[in-house]
């Protein structure tokens, strides 16, 4: 279970950073 979390949570942080970048801007 905990193999298949971690890939989740990076395309998730990925969205989150482009999301704040793209408000900063």
């Amino acid at each position: 279970i905990c193999n298949m979390e971690e890939p989740l949570e990076i395309p998730i942080l990925s969205d989150l950073t482009m999301v704040l970048g793209s408000i900063s801007q």
